[in-house]
Parts: C-alpha cells; sequence; structure tokens
C-alpha cells in the first residue's frame, strides 16, 4: 500500500520527516510571502502565504512539545485549507496550484501514512469539485473562457497519475528501505553479542588487574560484585562469606540487598545455604514460590535468584549472588558461565589475600626499622610543613638561590623550571609587590634594616594568587661584606584570607548595628507614637505630633499625613512639618484619590510605595512647596479594615527608604489610624454625652410637663372613651371581643337591622345569639385558631346577597398570653363587584397587549424585509457595476444603504423599548461596580485604540432587575463612552452619593456635555441634542434608561456643562 510503514519506529520516523520539513516550510513561506509583498504591494494574497507560515510555526510547536501526529494533522490540514481558500480568491478553478496540492499529498504520505493521503486526496478532490460547481452555477466569477468542469476533469487527471507515479517510487523505496533496515536489524543483533562479550572481557580484565594491582580484599571483593552486576544487568547482588562456626554472613550487598549488611543467615533456608550445601551453583528461577526461601526476603520482589559458590581448595568459603525484580528476565545458560568464570577470579582474589597477609608481615618489621632512621629527619619537615614554611639560602656572590622542596611547594613552581639567582626570584614576585621586596632586600644589606621580613603575593602557573612572608638575615665574611642571605618562606595566603574575612565580618557587624540602631529608632518612633496616641484624644494634635516626631527622629526633610474625610474623592492634608507644611494648611492642600500621586497610589491600591528617586517614579506628585524632595514613602493609614488617609515621609537624599523600613513603618502607621480612628470615636462619644446630658434635662422638664399633662389627658380620656363608644355604636364597622369560650366580651352592634341587642349578646357565644347557621361552624374555627396560634387572621365569608371580610387578632397579657379575641367584620359586598370587573378588564387587557405585540412583530417584520431589498440591491449596485456608476451616485447609493441600516436599527430599538415596558420585574442583589468593570472591558475590545480612564468606586451594590438594570447601564455607559470619543484624556466615572437620604448613583464624563436648557427633551424617544454627523446612534437610549428606572420605582435626571461633560443620576427603591 502507498506510503506503509517500512519497518522503522512510527514515532521517530514521523518525528524525522517532522523536523526536516517544518523549519523548510517556515522559512519559505516567509521568504515567499516578504518576496510577494514587495513584487506585488496590495495584493491580499500575501495574506496566504503568511497564515502558512504561522500553520507550520504552530505544528513546529506542537511537534516540540512531542504531539507529533496532532502536529502533522494541524500541519497538512491548515495547508489544504488555505491552498482551497487562496483558489477561491485567486480566481477559481484557472489558478489550482496542481504542484502544490500533489506536493502536499507527499507530504501527508510521509508523516501520517496512506490512509490519511488518501484522505487529503479525496478532500481535494471535494473542494475543487466544490469550486467548480460554484463556478458553473454563478455562485463565484469565472473570469477565463474555459470550462471548470474541463479544468477540474484535467486537474483530477493530473492527480491520478501523480498518484500513480508517487505509489511506483514509494514502493520502490519501500522495497530498498526493508531490504536495509533488514540488514541492519542482523548487523544490530551482532553487535548486541559483542557488546555483550566486550562487557564480559571487561569485567574479566578489571578484576585480574585488580587482583594484581591491588590487595586490599574488601575492595577486590567489591569491585568483583560491581562488575558482576554489570555483566547480568541488574543493580541487585550479594556476597555472603562462610564464617569459622559454618553459618554464613552477608558481607557485601547493593540494592535491595544493601539493608541485610553483615546479617548472619539462618541454615537450611535461602540460596546461599542451598549453595553451601550442594558445593554448586543454584538457580532459582520464582522465589516468591521456592519452597526453601527466607522469610525475611519474601516480601523484597525477588524473583529469578542465581546462587555461586565462590571455593578454596575444594571448600566453599563464600557465595556470589544475584537477582532479578523483573518476573519475565531470567538467567540464561551462556550468562551463569560467564558468572561462574567471575566467581573464580574472586576465589583467587581471598586465596591471595591470605598469602599478602604472611609477606605482609615478614615485611613489618624491617619497616619499623627504617622508620626509627627517618623519624628525627620527619619530625622536622613535619614541624616546617605544619607551620606552612620552607627554608632558603642566597649566595650573594655567585647570586645562586637555593630553595629547599617545601618552598617550591609554596612558590609552585618545578625545581628544573626556577631560575635559581635573584633575578629569576624577583620574576616570580607580583608585578605590583616587585620594588617593595627590591627595596627591602637593598635596605637590609646596605645595614639600614636589621633583619629582612616582608609580605609579599606571587602568581602561580595557574593563575591563583599566594600571599608569601618571607624572613631572613644577611651573613657577612670576614671583610664585613654580605656574603650570603638565609631565611625561610611561609604561606599566609589563609591568615590573608582570614584577615579579609575579619575586616568583611566587620564591616557586615558595622552595617547590621546601623540597621538595628535605625530598627531601634523606629521602634522607639512607635512606642513615642502608641504614647501620644493614649494621650492626646484630639485627631488634628496628635497627627501633628506624629509627623513631627517622625521628621525630628530620623532627620528628615519633611513629613505629612492626608486623610479622607467628607469627599471620599480627595484626600485632605491634615497635618505637616516645617514651612512648606504651614502654607499647605492654610490653603487647605487635598490630592485626588488616584494614581497620579504616590499618597493617592497608596490609598487606591491599599498598600505602602517607595520612589527611591522621584525624578524617575512615574506616580510621584511633584509639589513647588518641597523642591528638594529625593526620595519619599507613603503608607496607608488603615484601621478595621478601612482607609483612612495616608503618611508621606520625605527625604532630600536619594534611596533614603528600603522595603525592610516598610514593616516597622507599618506598624507605626497603624499604630496612628488606630489612634486616629478611636480619637474620632472619642469626638463622637464626647458629643453623644453631651447630648444625652441636654437630653435628660429636657427628659426633666417633660416629666413635668408630663404630669400635668397626665391630669388633663384623664379627663380628656373619659370624654375621648364617651366618644368612642358612640363611634363604636354608630360605627357601620361590626367590631366584637370574644374569651376562650367564643363568649361575647363586647360588641358595638349585632347588624339584623339592629334588631338584635348588644347588651343581650355579652357573655354568649354566635351560637346561642344567632343560632345555627351554615358558617357558624366557620367562625368558631377560626375565633379558636387566633386563640391556639397566636397570629392575627383575615378571611373573607359570603351569606346570601352579602360578602364580609372578617380580621381576627389575638389580644396579649403582660406575660403573652392570649386573653382575647377582637374582631372587625366589614361589608365588602360592592368592592368584590368592582374587583371582578378589574379581572375582566385586566384579562381583555392582556389579550390586547399580545395582539399588539404581534401587531409590532409584524411590522417591524414588514419594515425590515423593504429595508433589506435596499440594502441588498445597493450592495449589489456598488459592487458589480461600481464602474457604470458614476462617484456621485455611489455616495448616493452610499447614503441609501446607511439610512437603511439606520432604520433596521431604528426598529430594533423601538422592540428593545416595547420589551422594556412589558417586563416584568425579578428583583436580586445586583453588583454594579462588577457590571461596570464588565461593561468597560467590552468597550475597550471595540476601539482598543482609545485612550480611556475609568473610575469605579468599590461595594456598589443595589436591589432590582439584574437583566434590565444592565441594559440601562450599558447606555449610560456607552453614552459616556461616546461622547468623550473626541476628549484627548478621557474619564468616565461610575459611583453614588448621597441624595435625600437615598443612594443616588451617578455615571460621569468629562465630554462634550449640552445646555441644560434643552435637558426636558432629552429622555424622549428620537430626541437628540448632537447631529449623527457628530454623533451616531437613534436617540432611544436615554428613554429606556427612564423606563427601566421608573419602573424600579426611581427617578433619573443629568446635570451637564457644554465641553465640560456630562453626569446622570439615578436611584432605585
Amino acid at each position: 500500500m502507498l506510503f506503509a510503514s517500512i519497518g522503522f519506529d512510527e514515532r521517530v520516523r514521523v518525528k524525522q520527516s517532522l523536523s526536516l520539513i517544518l523549519p523548510i516550510s517556515v522559512a519559505a513561506s516567509l521568504f515567499y510571502g516578504l518576496f510577494f509583498t514587495l513584487k506585488n504591494p496590495g495584493d491580499d494574497r500575501c495574506w496566504f502565504i503568511f497564515a502558512a507560515s504561522l500553520i507550520s510555526l504552530l505544528s513546529w510547536g506542537l511537534a516540540h512539545k512531542n504531539y507529533l501526529r496532532f502536529s502533522a494533522l494541524v500541519f497538512v490540514l491548515g495547508l489544504w485549507v488555505i491552498m482551497t481558500i487562496n483558489i477561491v480568491y485567486s480566481g477559481g478553478m484557472v489558478a489550482f496550484g496542481h504542484g502544490g496540492f500533489l506536493l502536499l499529498i507527499f507530504m501527508t504520505g510521509l508523516l501520517l501514512g496512506g490512509r490519511y493521503a488518501l484522505l487529503i486526496l479525496l478532500l481535494i478532490l471535494f473542494g475543487t469539485a466544490w469550486i467548480m460547481y460554484a463556478e458553473i452555477n454563478g455562485q463565484l466569477p469565472s473570469p477565463y473562457p474555459q470550462n471548470p468542469l474541463d479544468l477540474w476533469l484535467i486537474f483530477a487527471l493530473y492527480l491520478a497519475i501523480g498518484w500513480a507515479l508517487l505509489s511506483l517510487t514509494m514502493r520502490y523505496m519501500r522495497s530498498a528501505l526493508a531490504k536495509t533496515s533488514g540488514e541492519l536489524e542482523e548487523r544490530r543483533q551482532a553487535e548486541i553479542i559483542l557488546s555483550e562479550q566486550a562487557e564480559y572481557l571487561a569485567a574479566l580484565h578489571e578484576t585480574t588487574l585488580a587482583i594484581i594491582d591491588r590487595l586490599d580484599l574488601n575492595s577486590l571483593l567489591e569491585s568483583i560484585l560491581v562488575r558482576a552486576e554489570v555483566l547480568a544487568d541488574t543493580k541487585h547482588g550479594y556476597i555472603d562469606l562462610v564464617l569459622p562456626n559454618g553459618s554464613l554472613i552477608q558481607h557485601f550487598g547493593h540494592g535491595i540487598f544493601e539493608s541485610f549488611l553483615d546479617v548472619i543467615l539462618p541454615m537450611g533456608r535461602g540460596v546461599g545455604s542451598e549453595v553451601l550445601a550442594k558445593g554448586e551453583t543454584v538457580v532459582v528461577e520464582n522465589y516468591n514460590t521456592w519452597e526453601k526461601r527466607l522469610p525475611t526476603y519474601a516480601d523484597q520482589g525477588f524473583y529469578a535468584v542465581l546462587g555461586i559458590p565462590l571455593k578454596t581448595q575444594g571448600n566453599v568459603i563464600g557465595v556470589l549472588g544475584l537477582t532479578y525484580d523483573n518476573p519475565e528476565v531470567q538467567f540464561t545458560p551462556k550468562r551463569i558461565q560467564q558468572l561462574s568464570q567471575l566467581a573464580e577470579l574472586a576465589t583467587l582474589v581471598l586465596d591471595n589475600a591470605s598469602l599478602y597477609q604472611a609477606a605482609q608481615d615478614e615485611l613489618a618489621e624491617r619497616t619499623r626499622t627504617e622508620n626509627a632512621l627517618r623519624e628525627s629527619q620527619s619530625r622536622l619537615n613535619l614541624a616546617l610543613s605544619a607551620a606552612k614554611m620552607g627554608i632558603w639560602d642566597w649566595e650573594i656572590n655567585q647570586d645562586i638561590i637555593t630553595w629547599s622542596d617545601r618552598v617550591y611547594e609554596i612558590w609552585g613552581i618545578e625545581k628544573e623550571v626556577f631560575q635559581n639567582n635573584i633575578q629569576g626570584f624577583t620574576e616570580l614576585i607580583h608585578p605590583d609587590d616587585r620594588h617593595f621586596v627590591n627595596q627591602s632586600i637593598e635596605n637590609c644589606l646596605s645595614r639600614i634594616t636589621p633583619d629582612y621580613r616582608v609580605e609579599h603575593r606571587i602568581i602561580l602557573q595557574s593563575g591563583e594568587i599566594r600571599w608569601l612572608e618571607t624572613q631572613g638575615q644577611v651573613y657577612y665574611n670576614e671583610n664585613s661584606k654580605p656574603a650570603r642571605m638565609a631565611g625561610t618562606t611561609a604561606d599566609i595566603t589563609d591568615r590573608k584570607q582570614n584577615e579579609q574575612t575579619i575586616r568583611d565580618v566587620n564591616n557586615n557587624l558595622k552595617n547590621y548595628t546601623d540597621t538595628l540602631e535605625r530598627r531601634s529608632g523606629l521602634l522607639q518612633l512607635g512606642a513615642e507614637v502608641a504614647r501620644a496616641a493614649t494621650a492626646i484624644l484630639d485627631s488634628h494634635a496628635l497627627s501633628q505630633q506624629v509627623v513631627e516626631m517622625v521628621q525630628k527622629q530620623f532627620n528628615l526633610y519633611y513629613a505629612g499625613l492626608f486623610l479622607l474625610e467628607d469627599n471620599p474623592g480627595w484626600a485632605i492634608l491634615r497635618a505637616g512639618t516645617g514651612q512648606a507644611g504651614s502654607k499647605m494648611l492654610e490653603t487647605g492642600h487635598r490630592l485626588q484619590v488616584s494614581e497620579t500621586s504616590m499618597v493617592g497610589w497608596c490609598i487606591v491600591n491599599c498598600q505602602a510605595r517607595i520612589a527611591l528617586d522621584v525624578g524617575e517614579e512615574a506616580v510621584r506628585f511633584s509639589n513647588p512647596l518641597l523642591p528638594e524632595t529625593r526620595s519619599e514613602l507613603a503608607l496607608p493609614l488603615v484601621s478595621r479594615g478601612e482607609v483612612l488617609g495616608a503618611l508621606t515621609i520625605q527625604s532630600d537624599k536619594p534611596s533614603a527608604f528600603s522595603q525592610e523600613d516598610i514593616a516597622t513603618f507599618e506598624t507605626m502607621a497603624d499604630l496612628l489610624a488606630n489612634a486616629i480612628l478611636n480619637a474620632r470615636l472619642y469626638d463622637q462619644v464626647q458629643r453623644e454625652l453631651e447630648e444625652r446630658k441636654r437630653a435628660e434635662g429636657k427628659i426633666r422638664q417633660l416629666n413635668i410637663e408630663l404630669e400635668s399633662r397626665v391630669k388633663r389627658r384623664t379627663a380628656a380620656l373619659q370624654a375621648s372613651e364617651e366618644k368612642f363608644r358612640a363611634l363604636s355604636e354608630n360605627n357601620p364597622l361590626q367590631i366584637a371581643r370574644y374569651d376562650r369560650d367564643g363568649r361575647y366580651l363586647y360588641v358595638n352592634h349585632l347588624g339584623q337591622g339592629d334588631k338584635l341587642s348588644p347588651e343581650n349578646a355579652i357573655g354568649k357565644t354566635l351560637r346561642e345569639v344567632f343560632g345555627a347557621f351554615p358558617s357558624i361552624d366557620f367562625a368558631e374555627e377560626k375565633i379558636q385558631q387566633v386563640f391556639d396560634s397566636g397570629k392575627p387572621l383575615r378571611t373573607e365569608y359570603e351569606l346570601k346577597n352579602f360578602v364580609g371580610l372578617w380580621s381576627l387578632a389575638p389580644e396579649f397579657d403582660p406575660h403573652g398570653n392570649v386573653v382575647s379575641v377582637i374582631s372587625t367584620t366589614l361589608d365588602i359586598t360592592d368592592r368584590k363587584k368592582t374587583e371582578e370587573e378589574l379581572r375582566q378588564r385586566s384579562a381583555e387587557l392582556q389579550v390586547a397587549n399580545r395582539e399588539l405585540e404581534a401587531f409590532s412583530y409584524s411590522i417591524s417584520h414588514d419594515l425590515r424585509a423593504p429595508l433589506r431589498a435596499v440594502d441588498g440591491f445597493t450592495r449589489i449596485l456598488m459592487d458589480d457595476f461600481a464602474s457604470q456608476i458614476p462617484q456621485e451616485g455611489l455616495v448616493f447609493l452610499q447614503r441609501t444603504r446607511q439610512a437603511a441600516q439606520n432604520m433596521g436599527q431604528l426598529i430594533d430599538d423601538l422592540l428593545r423599548l416595547s420589551r422594556i415596558t412589558r417586563a416584568e420585574l425579578h428583583c436580586q442583589s445586583v453588583d454594579l461596580s462588577a457590571l461596570s468593570r464588565d461593561i468597560y472591558e467590552k468597550l475597550k475590545t471595540t476601539e482598543p485604540g482609545r485612550d480611556v480612564k475609568i473610575l469605579i468606586a468599590r461595594n456598589l451594590k443595589t436591589r432590582g432587575d439584574e437583566r434590565l438594570i444592565k441594559v440601562a447601564l450599558e447606555n449610560l455607559i456607552n453614552n459616556a463612552w461616546k461622547f468623550t470619543a473626541k476628549t484627548p484624556k478621557a474619564i468616565i466615572r461610575i459611583g453614588k452619593i448621597a441624595q435625600d437620604g437615598k443612594d443616588a448613583f451617578y455615571v460621569s464624563d468629562n465630554g462634550v456635555g449640552f445646555n441644560m436648557n434643552y435637558v426636558d427633551k432629552l429622555f424622549g424617544p428620537f430626541q437628540r441634542l448632537h447631529t449623527v454627523d457628530e454623533f451616531p446612534g437613534t436617540g432611544i437610549g436615554l428613554a429606556i434608561v427612564k423606563r427601566i428606572i421608573h419602573k424600579h420605582g426611581g427617578r433619573v435626571w443629568p446635570h451637564s456643562e457644554p465641553g465640560k461633560g456630562t453626569t446622570f443620576f439615578f436611584t432605585l427603591e
């Protein structure tokens, strides 16, 4: 089969093919795209070439992540889509790239195999057939005279011929590659055999050399065990040795046997005991099922186990053991033979070790004698070596320098290389120290200094620098002339490094001390702030004293404190140091709470901010009264989760503050915030106490007045009671009071045309007064229900030609027990008739609304049909007959299309306005802050190039229908976005204010604004204050906003000035 597997690993083949094809595709498409763009500027077909580059890059990235098949699918399908679309936009059937499609089929077969190549072939034929069909039916233009069907048949024939040639080629390649694959497989098997043989020979060779070169028993046995594990291709091995009592002890162990070192094994169990008993090699294929397995080894995951005896003079003296933890691996006879030969070498090791020990005993005495002779010389060398010191001698007249071996080691130079004269000595000294050393030698020879003692550096051949201390003295001849100098040289590099370390430690200690002093100052300042907070209860006096203490403690240039008070959008300066602080306090200095200043930034983000160089700090708000500020630290004042303001401290030195200072200053800022909040609470408590005292005085006065009023009211109450009795008895509303047994305690009248006397009803039940009538049981049940539940009850009952509304309410004693039930009965016969009429009218109105809605949709559909026809025909005229229509006619056609589209938008807006009017409210909690952020994010995607800053207040929450409120908010924010289009730095604010004890939300902008004289027209449908050319729209948006707000029981009103922006306020009930 075409492109069938040829014997190689599939993933390797695909990965190699991708690594060859994808880089070539990326490079070729990029270079051709650039060449095509330069040659044909303005031709949109260049984007198809760059799209092919992107597909190749994406596939390349997927291939690097080892998604090989998915990478190949993305590559071939992406190229097929791009090539097919390119044909549609590049001239149709006549523009077929025959070679490109054939190359795509070949690459698909190479990457994914014959099935996918056949799939791509069918996709190509299907896609081109569709293009042919579209050209024949006129759905796609056919600018050439050739018949599309003829072109497609030629193309299909071309693909068939190409497929046949590729099939023959690939079959030949598959045959050749299969033959090569077989030869390579034979070669690989031969190499495996040679490799195993080489490993075996290497193990024997290394073990033999180890026996010759090393006579340490443990090292040799360890080496033999390692080579055996390599030879067996396992990491689990051990060597057991036989103890004098005949038991086995594990002497070495690797892998899972490491945890059993020096363990004495029980006799009669395990592979080692079996080898010891039989004296020959033991092989266990599955240790887990072997009846003689050791219990301690049973759970270790053993499978195949091999035990080989280690013999000397025919006796077993140990066991070499190996095991596999893979149940599919077994020891082959060939491998057992190789390991047995290696075990024989181990036996030789044990024999050699015993012979070597005897020879060592003989040489021990001779060695002790020789060591005694060298002991005295060794002591001197040891002393010099311990001091890292050597001896030197300089024959001055002959200019010959003699060094001890230790000096050569110190100087790091060989004897053969050293030029043993004063010039050679000088050349080895560090260039910066040569003059000093030569001058010291000259001073000593001239007797200016009695002894020669210098510390200097040398540079070793490796580039290492050492420090040396050289001491010596001059010896004179009989003529008192310098004859020789001799002395010692010591390596003092470690001492110099220790001295440098001590200096570094001292510097670090000084820095640490400075840091501790700074922190101590911060802590002391925090304590003083805490004391001031407890002593000063006035927040302004406390703030001023704290900023002065901060400035004095750290010698700062300026310190100031801002508080959020009446207007949360502004931070007002309440304390400041120096003349600058006094001037700013006099002028009521304030900063806007935004990211345009350090103070505003830290309040908005509720975190500290450091400016180490204010000239480079983007959010630094320059202040002409503080020209010397070079660094600044701003900290938010937060207490109980509420941001009260900010503390700013400034220095005239750059980098005056560090990140470590923030934690301590934040603690001080928290103390200050708590103190300010406590001072505010204290002021509030003081005001409340004063008000309470005034209230108590008023209460005493009121008590006096009350006593006199009580007397007057008592008399009035008696008169009122008489009036109430008269009103009650003449009230058409029946009022009655019942006890728990349903007996009348009071009743104003009994109805029945006053045939029954109220006085005769007192103490009697309803049944005793009225006798038996249909609803008597119902009435007694409801009275008892109110007694039992303690809850009021309202119900209706009907008699002939009468409907009554009966209300029952419990009356409680001081202990909360129901002692009686008060009832009122109202004749609602007329009201019931009215309600029935209203229900009938409501049903008729709902039918009319549904008919109106259906009519609206029908009208909208009937209006849209001609509008679509107008838009479609004008587009056809502009697209197909543009060359035959004058320019002015094209302009008119464009205006016609725009008018039709505007009319369609107007119909949509009218329908939306109608739906909002009829929509029912589903009230719930609504987060206006979150809705505003979502609307803003969508607007940014429509015009990403605009520079619009939006400031949304936090926690703007209310209750209402979230869907309708979102529609209103979208219209208000869209208006703000639209009418700031011509403002260079547009700002939109969403927040709330208090209005008549209610929350009034607002959407504000700094756009074009409008004249408030026309405010009455603003919320009417189709009312506009700007032309469509200035700002597009239909004039429906604000009408929708007004209906939604009114539907929530609220109101909406604007405030605007031309050129200064507009603010829309709205409330919700």
